[in-house]
């Protein structure tokens, strides 16, 4: 099993080495890998109604995008470290975990702005977002 998205040099540029290694026992990039699988399904599941993520993680080295690569990242990183010491997490891990939640509301909802992607249908035209609603009437007397 190898990395979907990240590569080895991404985790060399964020975290050092030797601190991955110190919080596994059954070796870092095999647990890396599957975290990095789950947070990669998280980060579909919540902008796949806005964005083509097919596209988005297909893309290798150079092409990805720079923003959902340092989101995934903090993920990754975040839920890695917190594994075995979840009262020594750093608070510039927390800071960059919670940055990226914010990241992935902000284009999820449109208000953001990453150079993803847009849903496309077999024409090649933008697919409308799905727009939900709610009819609930709190007030039963009207």
């Amino acid at each position: 099993m190898a990395y979907i998205f990240l590569t080895e040099e991404d985790f060399e540029a964020d975290i050092q080495s030797r601190l991955l290694e110190a919080n596994s026992t059954a070796g870092a990039s095999y647990t890396l890998e599957k975290i990095e699988k789950r947070q990669i399904d998280y980060i579909t599941s919540k902008l796949s109604g806005r964005y083509d993520m097919e596209t988005v993680f297909a893309e290798e080295d150079d092409d990805r995008n720079g923003v959902i690569l340092q989101i995934l990242m903090n993920l990754v990183l975040y839920k890695f470290l917190r594994r075995n010491a979840a009262r020594k997490i750093t608070d510039d891990i927390r800071t960059d975990y919670e940055w990226a939640l914010k990241e992935l509301d902000k284009l999820e909802s449109g208000n953001a702005y990453a150079g993803l992607p847009s849903r496309k249908d077999e024409e090649g035209e933008v697919k409308p977002r799905v727009i939900y609603g709610n009819n609930k009437n709190p007030n039963n007397y009207l």
